[in-house]
């Protein structure tokens, strides 16, 4: 029994150090391209996924894929604290800051029917990106790391 009670407040200590993550990159997130938008900065909307990629897709195809990967990762990432009893503060955190990206991105998707990308390098105008991609591949890395 004590063992299970371990083991449930591992889980909920887990959830909540991914929780706060989530919620800090999707706030930070959102108010970077709020202020690109109202300061009519450059913006390239991605209707695509990653580099425009299934542009053509139906949209609520991109959103169901992009929600059904945020699932996989969470459920992978319980699983992995649960059943391998690895250190959960950095896997959670990690796990946290790349499904915080998911979730910003999604939110893009719903409420402009694609991703806001804002951040476009000098020289490259066709490689536009967003905090949230860059959150996306920090947390993965070093959640895989």
């Amino acid at each position: 029994m004590n063992r299970d009670r371990h083991n449930s407040l591992n889980l909920k200590s887990f959830l909540l150090a991914v929780l706060a993550p989530i919620l800090s990159v999707v706030a930070f997130d959102q108010a970077l391209k709020q202020q690109a938008l109202t300061e009519a900065s450059s913006i390239y909307y991605n209707a695509g996924i990653m580099f425009g990629a299934f542009n053509g897709a139906p949209p609520i195809a991109r959103i169901v894929s992009v929600l059904v990967l945020f699932g996989f990762v969470l459920v992978a990432g319980i699983f992995l604290q649960v059943f391998f009893a690895r250190k959960h503060k950095p896997t959670a955190f990690f796990l946290g800051i790349y499904l915080g990206g998911i979730v910003s991105n999604a939110i893009d998707r719903l409420n402009y029917g694609a991703v806001v990308d804002h951040i476009i390098l000098p020289g490259l105008p066709n490689l536009a990106w967003n905090n949230a991609d860059f959150c996306q591949w920090i947390g993965l890395v070093f959640f895989l790391g």
